[in-house]
């Protein structure tokens, strides 16, 4: 059985940890940042000489957008 990798569940903490950060100030802001934020620290590894992972790009931006998914349309009907 294959296990998902450390790094590939970092990703997708820290994109939702951006997210959750980002949420109060509007579920745009947090979706915009968090993929910005993610295309950036893919750009500054390539920069620093090792491959875009784009596999780490994508961890991180669906980590932000199942938080903010979850916190604006779930939390709301779960929580009266």
């Amino acid at each position: 059985m294959n296990t998902l990798p450390l790094d590939k569940i970092v990703h997708f903490l820290i994109g939702a940890l951006i997210a959750a950060v980002l949420v109060p100030f509007g579920w745009t802001y947090a979706v915009a940042f968090t993929i910005l934020a993610a295309l950036a620290k893919e750009f500054l590894d390539n920069a620093m000489g090792k491959a875009f992972d784009y596999k780490d790009f994508i961890w991180t931006a669906v980590g932000g957008l199942l938080f903010v998914f979850y916190s604006v349309k779930l939390l709301p009907i779960l929580l009266p």
